[in-house]
């Protein structure tokens, strides 16, 4: 009835110190709400929990690991400042599951209230809008959805070296 917590900061600058909230999701779907207090290259810390975990999400609600208005500058790609909503994007018609050819990876597209997004394996990206059917991520990879009759059917997703990998919508 117990859950160690260790979140380990690999970055070369020096440790950031910060309260990070936690979601643990229990077996029953019901979840519990924890905050951290993250010091130091390691932090250790044991929670109490009323039963066996299903998942946990860090920063649940983005308060940390996503840009606001209140930041000094508004990310971008290549000067394109980036937004992660645009009035012209129905997420629907990207929301699916892909198969990534070349890595043969199940690649799965999702939204919720903060926009597009892209799991591949335990990597999330956040996609930002930058034309139709065309999206960046702050990591410079450009992802372009090929979409027939309003449903993405694949993609093309270039990284930042140049290569190209394609996905093929599965569901």
């Amino acid at each position: 009835n117990r859950v160690e917590i260790l979140l380990s900061q690999t970055q070369n600058t020096s440790p950031f110190e910060l309260d990070l909230e936690l979601e643990l999701v229990l077996e029953d779907g019901t979840t519990q709400r924890e905050t951290v207090r993250v010091h130091g290259r390691e932090t250790r810390e044991v929670k109490s929990v009323p039963s066996d975990l299903s998942g946990v999400t860090i920063d649940p609600d983005r308060d940390l690991l996503i840009w606001r208005d209140s930041y000094i500058a508004a990310p971008s790609v290549d000067g394109t400042v980036l937004s992660p909503t645009a009035n012209w994007v129905d997420p629907a018609a990207y929301v699916g599951t892909y198969e990534l050819e070349v890595l043969r990876q199940t690649v799965e597209v999702f939204s919720d209230d903060h926009g597009l997004w892209v799991r591949i394996v335990d990597h999330v990206r956040q996609l930002f809008p930058h034309e139709p059917h065309r999206f960046l991520t702050l990591t410079e990879a450009k992802v372009d959805f090929t979409v027939e009759d309003g449903v993405a059917t694949g993609f093309a997703l270039e990284l930042p070296n140049g290569k190209v990998a394609e996905g093929v919508r599965i569901k």
